[in-house]
Formats: structure tokens, sequence, C-alpha cells
């Protein structure tokens, strides 16, 4: 295979499950179950129930849709949905329309539960359906017999903590019972079985009795719970001659503490290539079978490996700081229902190192830190000598005339950078005339290639003014008409290049430089004791080289804040 057709080849099976994975979204639906019961009297019928997810929390405000079945399995219309005659669970459903029909629509309370009447004549079962709009919970549909002998029961459930901790001797569960409809004569409390059920079995864990319509509670030693991990309590009522049987549940999770131990003692050794700790891990539940063990020294990790069958070897490296090292063992868990016991602390020896060993360290650093002296050093500058050709360009406001045009009336032309050459967009150039009181004759702005164009009739003694906001104000006498290129100095290097002046005109500042530099001046003020120099050096080199731009109001104030000069009195400055 040729060697592009392999990389390609390769390339696609690298990046392919990225692609996938790029658009997919993944979305965890959960299941939801309905229990419902349905008895009737000569007059009406009455179902009750209530809808679920699968941890056993309630579906609060759920639409439901309820059909009714006859003797045959066909279909029967049913009269509009009434409420409950328990007073306690009048009202929690609504009625989904007021004509009879084959499907009527009942909402459940904000705990889930619903209890609705009809009438009964023809009714053998009823179908009731719940699908969810937000499309978190599967649909589910439950058939209901038509008990016309026995009242429904409730059944609720609810441990006393939120996890079953296996460290305890035993567990409480509180439960409640309520019936559905009113119940002639006196019932003796109900028989009560509670079941731990899991993926693989289900197991009897308590039983006891509870009133009709009471609470109870139901203790049972945690020994009988299946062990740590996610299970279903089941509460079941098998049923009697006045009551339908009934069964409720609740999602828990039993949880057991990890606890450390050093299975034997660890020898000392040399940090550098590792200290063998092996950890025992044991709970309430016996050994433990998922997570990790973590070594930390002073807060930071320096060794961690897996648990297998109750055990982990962990190999902790670190550098050598003392002849031993005291370390933390942790345990880190990988599921929910394992909960890390309180670190084991152990004091391990450390084997000193050999002289020999030492050498040959030192030798080593002392050899990289040669090498890096050595990159690190740089040869001698040397000067060479300069040539016309090397003489830099004068780079300075000023108006050139390109063109020039007596018969046209204006200029035209160009603004732009004297340095970069890029044009100067939004500068304005004024025709202006110098007076007791200025006067303004044409004006024009600059375009976003630095073009204008300035139309006007000369007369007196005008100026050409040419401002902008981070270049430097520039006037000059009017020049003859035509095409013109204006070149402007930024604010930035102008107030630099007065430095530069200011300084040239004293002698040299520095060292083989070609031009002195803010630090320079500011080394000369310092030497002068010259606090004046120093400052105005300081605001110079924040404007000139700091990362804010320099408009008008900071230009002004660097030049006037510069030293006094017989060559340039202060009231001329610019």
């Amino acid at each position: 295979m040729p060697p592009r057709r392999a990389a390609a080849y390769i390339s696609v099976i690298v990046l392919a499950p990225w692609l996938v994975g790029a658009g997919t979204a993944v979305r965890v639906r959960g299941a939801a179950k309905v229990s419902a019961a349905a008895f009737a009297n000569e007059d009406a019928a009455v179902l009750s129930g209530s809808v679920v997810d699968d941890t056993g929390r309630p579906v609060g405000n759920a639409e439901l849709r309820v059909r009714g079945l006859g003797a045959d399995g066909a279909g029967v219309a049913l009269a509009p949905l009434g409420g409950c005659a328990d007073p306690t669970l009048s009202g929690s459903a609504r009625a989904g329309t007021t004509a009879r029909r084959n499907e009527q629509v009942v909402r459940a309370d904000a705990a889930g539960r619903f209890c609705v009447s009809t009438e009964a004549s023809g009714l053998a079962a009823l179908a009731v359906s719940f699908s969810d709009e937000r499309g978190l919970l599967d649909a589910a549909e439950e058939k209901v017999m038509v008990d016309r002998t026995r009242r429904a029961i409730e059944l609720r459930v609810a441990p006393a903590t939120a996890a079953l901790e296996l460290e305890r001797d035993e567990q409480r569960l509180t439960v409640s019972t309520r019936a559905t409809g009113p119940i002639a004569g006196a019932i003796p409390p109900l028989p009560l079985a509670v079941y731990a059920v899991t993926s693989k079995a289900e197991s009897l864990i308590a039983q006891g009795a509870c009133p009709v319509n009471g609470n109870a509670e139901l203790v049972f030693p945690t020994s009988k719970l299946p062990g740590p991990g996610p299970l279903d309590i089941a509460l079941r009522f098998a049923g009697s001659s006045v009551l339908q049987p009934a069964e409720a549940r609740r999602r828990v999770l039993g949880t057991a503490r990890v606890r450390l131990a050093l299975s034997r003692t660890p020898e000392a050794g040399d940090p550098s290539e590792g200290i063998v700790l092996d950890v025992a891990l044991g709970s309430a539940a016996g050994a433990v079978e998922s997570g990790s063990v973590e070594a930390r020294l002073d807060g930071q990790t320096v060794g961690i490996a897996p648990v297998e069958h109750g055990a982990a070897r962990v190999l902790a490296q670190f550098l050598r700081r003392a002849p031993s090292a005291r370390l933390e063992l942790r345990y880190l868990p990988t599921e929910p229902w394992w909960r890390p016991g309180d670190p084991l602390r152990t004091e391990v020896p450390l084997r000193a190192r050999g002289r020999l060993t030492s050498l040959a360290w030192l030798l080593l650093l002392g050899g990289i830190a040669l090498f890096l002296l050595w990159g690190w050093r740089r040869p001698e500058r040397t000067e060479r000598p300069r040539t016309a050709a090397d003489e830099p360009r004068p780079r300075a406001a000023g108006v050139h005339v390109v063109r020039r045009d007596d018969g046209y009336i204006g200029w035209r032309g160009s603004v732009r950078d004297a340095h970069d050459e890029l044009p100067v967009e939004g500068a304005l150039v004024s025709l202006v005339e110098r007076g007791s009181e200025e006067r303004v004759h044409a004006r024009a702005v600059a375009d976003a290639e630095g073009r204008f164009e300035l139309w006007a009739a000369a007369a007196g003694e005008l100026e050409l003014v040419v401002t902008a906001r981070w270049h430097s104000d520039f006037a000059c006498p009017i020049p003859p008409r035509g095409e013109l290129r204006i070149d402007l100095v930024s604010r930035r290097r102008h107030v630099l290049g007065r430095l530069v002046r200011w300084a040239e005109r004293r002698g040299p500042l520095n060292k083989g430089r070609s031009e002195p530099t803010p630090g320079d001046v500011k080394r000369h003020g310092r030497r002068a004791r010259n606090d004046e120099v120093v400052d105005w050096a300081a605001a110079v080199e924040a404007a000139a080289y700091g990362p804010g731009a320099v408009d008008e109001t900071i230009e002004h104030d660097v030049v006037r804040r510069e030293p006094a000069d017989p060559a340039e009195p202060r009231e001329r400055r610019r």
C-alpha cells in the first residue's frame, strides 16, 4: 500500500470516533410505572393509584388516559369522570371531558396520586396509560380489573435515612396504609411483608402489621440486606376478603464504609525508585472490589493503584528530604455505595543514598547547568562600516506636491502615516486663515484610503492644517494647487522623537547605541539629581511603549512636562 493511502486510512480510523460522536447527543431516559386498583359498587366505580419513576419517586401532575373495557375485552364508553369518594383524595384528578367517550383524561396530583369515579355499568376492567410529554420517561400502561367485592388499599414505605448504612445493627422503615373508599365494620391491622429486591433475586427482610389508614414502624437486622449497592424495598399486602392486594416500592442505596490496613510493614527503599505499600481494604460487607488507593505526601499525590480482590499495591515515588516520610493513604471510590473511611497514615523508612550515586547526580546536574549557560552565551557585538544604503530614510511630517495643477480650484491627494505609509482614515484637512480671529475657509475628511478633496479660493494668508486622532497635528503654509501627499507622525512617535532630539542636544547619553532611549534619559536625570527630567522621561516611556493608545490629551501632557531647553523655549512647544 502506498504511504499516502496508508496515512489516510490511519487518519480515518483515529478520527472516526470523534467525528461520529461530535454530532451525537446522549439523552438518558427513565421508566415509569403505573400502579392502580379499581372497585365498584351498585352505581359507581372508583379508580385509584399512583405514577412513579424507576427510582420510586412520584411523577407529579402526570397526565393519564383511561379506557373502559367490557367482559369481552371490547371498549366501553366512559361517563364523565368525577371526584373520588375519599375526601383525602377528592380533587386530586380532573375530568378530561364532559361527554361520554371511550377515553377520558386524568391528571394526577403533585404526589403522583389519582382517584376518580365513573359509572360502573358494563365495566369489567380499566386500562390506564401514561405518556411523558417531555420525553424523559418511557410510556407505561396498566390494565386493572374492576373488583366489585373488595376495596383497594394504598401502601407507602420510607426508610428512616436516605441510605442504608451497613455498619448499623438494624434498619428502620416507616410504612402507612390508606383505604380508597369507606369500609364497613372493623378491620384488624393489615399483615405486611417487606422484601429486598435486586436484579438477581429478592429476599424477605421484615414482617409486621399496620392499622388501616394508619402508620407503623418496622425494624429488621441489617444482616438481612443483600449488600452494598442499589436495591428496591418492596412493601406487600396479600389481600383479604374485603381488601385487594397491594404493593409499594422504594429505591434505596445500601452503603458500606471502607477500612484501610497495611497487609505488611513497608521495607526501607529509595523513594526515587519507589516505595511499595501493600494495602488491604475491608468493610462491613466484606472485601472491597473496586476503586483505587492514593498515596499522598505533604498534600501531593505520590502514587495511586487500583483495588482488586480487596487489595491494592501502591508504588509511592518522591524526592528524599529526610530519613523517613509520613505517607497518607486514601480510598477513592468509583461507585457511590462505597464510602471512604478515615485515611491511613504510616511512617515509611527511607534508605540512604550511596556516595557514588550522589556524586553521579551531582556531575549530571553540573553538566546540565554548564550546557544551559553555554547556550545562553551570546557573541560580542561587532560594528560594521555604515554605507549610504544603510542610512535611514527621513520619516517626518510634511506636505509633498505630487503633481502641480494651477488650473484646479483646490487640492486633492492622500494622507498617510510617515513611517508605515498606511492611509490615515478620518484625517481632517482644513484651510485656515490666521489672524485675530481664526477662520476656516474649507474642510475635508480623508476616506478609508486616506483620499481627500478640498475646494477653495486662496485669498489672504492661509495655512493647511491637518489633524487626526492618533497623529500629531501638522500645519504649513498653503502649498501650490494640485495633488498632494501629506505625511503625519503618530503621537507616540512624536513624543519619543522630541526626547531623542532633546537628548542629542546634550551630547551622547548611551554607550554605542545610535539613539538615546527613555531609560538613558532617566539615568541621566538621576545622575544629575533632576527629578523633572526623570518624571518626563518616565512619561515618555509610558506613552511610547505602554499598552494604551496615545491621544491628544496624553501627547500634550507629555510635551508640557518636557524640561526647559534654551534651544527651544517652552512657549514654542507643540
